[in-house]
């Protein structure tokens, strides 16, 4: 199969690469294929053996080599068309040399004279009449070279390899782009195949419970079904002691004590389906639930708070109303309603009365352990699987001596100064998972001890049946989020673990151990307990904060690197030529300035901007090269080691193998849409909005964003008329120190405004995307965060980087004119560059909005929410006769998580990693500042989610989903822009071409005199002479000067240095962005995604889960006795059926 793939691989390479110079050549590769197939299956079938069966999943390593053909394809067929065929030459004769615009005279216009005296000896021929009868004394080649010794190239050779150069850019900038918008567009996974795919994980649990129901199991007869005490004691293969069955005889002797409701408080309700302690529910059958090793049978430190009133079961959810004397009598029957079906579907309620309000209820919320189970298992869940004797270690036995890398490592790992050396949380050891069974209940194990499936696992799981529950007869009733937009339950959390403010120095439980090691700001230095976070909070928090540490931690060099430029640039401040000149006193006179406004503005000389070129030094100087580049390969490595770091998280929380399950129609959507058709899915009606309908939506809400960013544009375009008119009244005063002083004043200025607009359209686009998604009306959440994701990105990368692209590129002569004909804005000239260059006004911007966003977000995200909590801590004092509250009434207390928070905090990193790489070469020191905040951010986030804010619902996730792939298109977009900045923005090309092209001596002697163009005063347009031409100098000269490349005289055309350094900043931009996406690419493919180590783990372990799983297997003929009485379960795809709704 190799040569059959080697093959056709190489003629796609003749298709594809060089099909400019044959375009039959798709044609001959198809009658080719046609009969090579034919032939082929003829030799398989009839001429040679069978041959051995082998079983893949794809073509392999030959798809990533078609891929590399592709682009190699792109590049080719771009130099080709440019350089080998005359397409681009015959457009710049059309367009720039025929009189009258057509082909006519292109063959004699692109044939060069030489005479035929000035032939090299060789070329000379015997017979000069062999072909023709007559001679003359020239003769002519193709080549567009001058007629006249010594035959240099000629101004139109200049044209047509710049348009060469040119065509290449723009050939490849197309076709990459429509590739990657056909990437978009066109999933690698067909609609339809992902729904037969999601049919088939949604029937698969059905098909289990099925089977496991009319299949009666064999009861092995080598294995006692354990009892529930058995089984919490042998959750890790440990004998039953007498002291745990004493913690257990306490543990029911403690639930029996708090039978009884207290004063004031009820249990909820009193129905046929309730399962509580009154109806003979034996309390200690959750003894499964505890950590009976740490808390030694005794009850819960605060079961007041995190438990039912028996001490025993544990509050999953807290569900909060408030109720009135004169209250519709529909909110509580539909609150009766839907409790009801709660306790039909497994969950078990109890109901208390605020200590502040007495109108304010809190429906405490739990769930029995076979609840747990079943959703355990349709929402595959990875557990522990519990391990023998005999069992198989999950490490490898090491073969052979640790090599040098690992011995370095475990010494970093003894004197690593980030690790914490005193935490209160432990590390966890890896265990065996393997996808819960409950067939196999008994195979698994406990992932921490302490709880049999995690908080945040519980959390998720409970919410799904609280989402799915209906509360009405029609299919649009049902989820608790319909309950709290409707206000008939005004609040629906998870409770955190306790109090965060811990007594004394005891640690009481996971919130506070997070508070200490990791919110905590004397943490600052130290390494997340990113395990820990993600057991708390869910793999969606787990995930962001894993991506952010691995940022914070790569901006560490990058933001040492900038430092270094920066100093490199101090260092070479007075040794820099350019700037030597500018400021050298003698030059007044020689470098004569010409205004830089109308009127009001006067002749200057440059050198009073020596302190100026002095500052722009300092970011534009040779490192800036370097620092592009580095940041450029920077970005990617990044992307690579957080490919890395996912995969080995994902590994160890147990969700690579994670499968997009069905996800269910948002409440707003069903409450919504009328039209109704079956499910691809379920096979069951539901709601749908029609293909059109959907792609008119689409629409308008793409013309919104293009709407508001032409607000973006407009708002730009009122700056830069600020910038113009403000810096003309400037200039007119009479105080010397402001005249000089003005331009610095004008940036900054001005950046300000535009941080001040960037916020005010921020917060008015924010709730248009919220209108606009709702109105599109997306079917799932995921597609709703999808398309809200879209829309807000792209008007933030529009609305904060627009004033950094005008800037970088449209301040230059092209946009802003020249003396005899300047562009104008409502009667005000376009403010132009400053003769030092651009960077810094670039570097202004970019430092103002970049640190002015960061310190405006900290105090919105983290000193008004502690604000918020102290305020509602005071207002809500416990009184004398009760001195505490419990835990779920002091959370009410707390800030209410966000709408799409982690939605937010991602867009704020992501904008930040926009400024870090897009525009690095005019800032060097913004990692720098990245690092900073983003070390405070990060506590600072942390002690929100910890301390000021309710606990969030957990949601798992194997990656961090559509903001890898907005990374990787900045990445591609930051090596674009900081080309074109390089080259067109600084002056790092213009120097090259001075200093091996026009220098006599080879240095930088000369450069600015050469930099700037002569015109005659006589020549400047009516609205740019002075009024006062003395008014910065006592004396006048008959002409002035301007930063460009121009003939010095009459109609001052672009001279052949403008040509020559044009060229070359093209050829720059070509050879930086080839460079650099090489490396790239080499990099992404020398680092895999998926480390050998990790990858010889993951195999490992579904082995070790293979054989741990095999021999602890045990079947039973009936329910196991540790297992209480409880209500049927039913799945929670049955919960939307409006025949299963009581009412």
């Amino acid at each position: 199969m190799f040569y059959e793939y080697l093959e056709m691989v190489i003629q796609f390479g003749f298709v594809t690469m060089f099909v400019a110079s044959f375009p039959l050549a798709p044609l001959f590769a198809l009658l080719n294929n046609i009969f090579e197939l034919r032939a082929d299956a003829t030799n398989f079938a009839v001429n040679f053996r069978r041959p051995v069966a082998e079983e893949v999943k794809n073509i392999g390593v030959w798809f990533g080599i078609l891929e590399i053909v592709t682009k190699i394809s792109v590049l080719v067929n771009s130099f080709v068309i440019a350089f080998t065929a005359d397409f681009v030459p015959r457009l710049v004769y059309m367009y720039g040399y025929s009189p009258d615009g057509t082909l006519k005279g292109y063959v004699n216009n692109s044939l060069a004279y030489i005479n035929v005296s000035d032939l090299e000896q060789h070329s000379v021929p015997s017979d000069t009449y062999k072909h023709l009868n007559y001679t003359l004394p020239y003769c002519r080649f193709k080549e567009y070279l001058k007629p006249y010794p010594p035959y240099d190239y000629s101004e139109h050779y200049l044209h047509v390899t710049l348009a060469r150069v040119l065509f290449v850019l723009f050939f490849q900038y197309v076709v990459f782009f429509v590739k990657d918008l056909l990437a978009w567009l066109v999933p690698d996974v067909p609609k339809s195949l992902e729904e037969k795919i999601k049919r088939e994980n949604h029937l698969r649990p059905r098909f289990a419970n099925h089977a496991c129901s009319n299949e009666p199991l064999r009861k092995a007869e080598s294995v006692n079904v354990l009892k529930e005490e058995e089984l919490i004691i042998n959750m890790d293969n440990n004998p039953t002691s007498d002291g745990s069955k004493k913690n257990d005889e306490q543990s029911q002797a403690g639930s029996s004590e708090n039978q009884t409701a207290p004063q004031g408080k009820k249990m909820w309700p009193s129905s046929d389906g309730l399962i509580n302690s009154e109806n003979g529910r034996d309390s200690g059958h959750e003894n499964i639930e505890l950590l009976v090793q740490d808390l030694g049978g005794r009850q819960s430190p605060y079961p007041e708070s995190l438990f039912f009133r028996d001490g025993q079961r544990k509050i999953d959810f807290v569900l909060v109303y408030e109720s009135s004397g004169d209250e519709d009598d529909k909110n509580a029957a539909t609150r009766k309603i839907y409790q009801d079906n709660l306790i039909k579907h497994g969950l078990e309620l109890e109901e208390e009365i605020s200590l502040q309000k007495e109108n304010l209820h809190f429906v405490k919320v739990h769930a029995p352990l076979k609840t747990l189970f079943k959703l355990a298992e349709e929402l595959m869940i990875r557990m522990p699987v519990k391990k023998s004797d005999d069992s198989p270690d999950l490490s490898p036995k090491k073969t052979k001596r640790p090599n040098i890398y690992r011995r370095f490592s475990r010494w970093w790992e003894s004197v690593d100064p980030f690790v914490n050396s005193s935490p209160c949380i432990p590390q966890t050891e890896k265990l065996v998972t393997a996808t819960f069974s409950y067939s196999n209940r008994l195979s698994f194990q406990s992932k921490n001890g302490r709880l049999f499936f995690d908080t945040a696992d519980r959390c998720r799981m409970v919410y799904r049946i609280l989402q799915m529950t209906p509360f009405g007869s029609e299919v649009n009733d049902s989820g608790i989020v319909s309950l709290c937009d409707d206000e008939i339950f005004t609040a629906c959390y998870p409770l955190h673990d306790g109090p965060s403010v811990q007594k004394g120095d005891h640690v009481a439980n996971d919130r506070q151990k997070l508070r200490t090691d990791w919110s905590s700001f004397r943490r600052l230095f130290k390494y997340q307990p990113i395990n820990a976070v993600r057991r708390y909070f869910g793999g969606r928090i787990g995930f962001y904060y894993a991506w952010l540490g691995v940022y914070i931690a790569m901006l560490v060099p990058a933001a040492f690197v900038g430092v270094l430029c920066f100093i490199y640039g101090i260092g070479s401040l007075n040794t820099f030529q350019p700037t030597k000149d500018i400021c050298d006193k003698k030059n007044e006179k020689l470098f004569y300035m010409c205004p830089k406004c109308d009127k009001y503005c006067s002749f200057w000389s440059l050198s009073t901007s020596c302190d100026y070129a002095k500052v722009g030094h300092l970011f534009d100087n040779g490192a800036t090269v370097f620092f592009s580049v580095f940041m450029s390969i920077w970005a990617t490595l990044f992307l690579e080691i957080w490919k890395r770091t996912q995969v080995r998280l994902s590994y160890e929380w147990g969700v690579y193998n994670l499968i997009d399950e069905y996800e269910p129609p948002r409440p707003q959507f069903l409450l919504s849409v009328k039209d109704k058709r079956p499910n691809p899915v379920t096979d069951k009606e539901e709601p749908y909005i029609p293909s059109w309908t959907r792609f008119k939506r689409t629409l308008g809400g793409l013309g919104v964003i293009f709407f508001m960013g032409s607000v973006v544009i407009a708002s730009i375009a009122g700056i830069v008329i600020y910038r113009a008119t403000t810096l003309a009244a400037l200039y007119a005063n009479s105080n010397h120190d402001i005249r000089q002083n003005a331009k610095l004043v004008i940036s900054f200025t001005a950046a300000i405004m535009n941080l001040v607009f960037i916020k005010i359209l921020s917060f008015v686009y924010v709730k248009l995307a919220v209108i606009l998604t709702n109105w599109e009306n997306p079917r799932t959440k995921s597609e709703y965060q999808n398309a809200l994701t879209f829309k807000m990105y792209v008007f933030e990368f529009v609305n904060t980087y627009s004033s950094l692209f005008y800037i970088a590129f449209f301040k230059s002569s092209l946009i802003i004119g020249k003396p005899t004909e300047y562009n104008r804005m409502r009667d005000s000239r376009i403010e132009g560059c400053d003769p030092s260059g651009c960077l810094i006004d670039l570097c202004i911007q970019l430092a103002v909005i970049m640190i002015g966003k960061q310190i405006l977000g900290f105090a919105l995200e983290f000193m008004w929410p502690s604000a918020v909590r102290a305020w509602n801590k005071w207002r809500h004092k416990p009184t004398e006769e009760n001195k505490k509250l419990p835990q779920w009434e002091s959370d009410y207390l707390l800030n209410p998580e966000p709408d799409f928070r982690m939605f937010y905090e991602y867009l704020e990193m992501v904008i930040q990693f926009g400024f870090v790489t897009m525009f690095v070469a005019s800032f060097p020191l913004a990692p720098l500042f990245a690092l900073l905040n983003n070390i405070f951010e990060l506590r600072a986030d942390a002690t929100n989610f910890a301390v000021n804010f309710r606990r969030p619902v957990a949601e798992e996730v194997k990656n961090i989903g559509v903001w890898f792939g907005i990374l990787e298109i900045l990445t591609k977009i930051s090596v674009l822009v900081n080309s074109f900045v390089i080259a067109f923005t600084t002056d790092f090309v213009p120097r090259l071409v001075y200093m091996y092209g026009y220098s006599p001596d080879g240095t930088l002697k000369g450069y600015i005199n050469e930099s700037l163009a002569y015109i005659n005063v006589s020549d400047l347009e009516q609205h740019s002479v002075p009024n006062d031409p003395l008014k910065n100098l006592n004396y006048t000269l008959p002409y002035c000067r301007f930063k460009e490349y121009l003939e010095p005289y009459p109609p001052y055309d672009y001279s052949k240095h403008y040509l020559h350094v044009t060229l070359a900043r093209v050829l720059f931009v070509l050879f930086f962005q080839y460079i650099v996406f090489l490396v790239k690419d080499l990099l992404a493919w020398l680092v895999p995604d998926v480390p050998k180590s990790l990858e010889v783990k993951i195999k490992r372990e579904n082995h070790v889960a293979r054989l741990c799983l095999r021999k602890s297997e045990v079947q039973a003929t009936q329910e196991t006795p540790w297992e209480p009485a409880s209500p049927p379960y039913q799945s929670c795809e049955s919960l939307v059926q409006p025949e299963n709704t009581h009412c």
